[in-house]
């Protein structure tokens, strides 16, 4: 819903951060907003966690879905 509606995706921005807590942590993001603030914030949590933030990507068909590839994350 929200990479589908433009005006909406250039003001929410969408973390996972469930494997933050992995030894060499990689989260996703669906951020296409340019918010100073949230980008801040990526930049905080790879100094001071080392997360590092790959982008989501939508799947499927009627149904879309937020998805991840496995290679976009092992990409990080």
């Amino acid at each position: 819903m929200v990479k589908d509606t433009p005006s909406l995706s250039r003001r929410v921005a969408v973390y996972d951060l469930s494997r933050a807590h992995k030894e060499k942590p990689k989260c996703l993001r669906l951020n296409e907003t340019e918010s100073v603030v949230l980008q801040e914030f990526e930049r905080f949590l790879n100094a001071e966690y080392g997360i590092r933030l790959a982008p989501l990507t939508l799947e499927g068909e009627s149904g879309r879905r937020l998805a991840a590839s496995a290679s976009q994350v092992e990409a990080l």
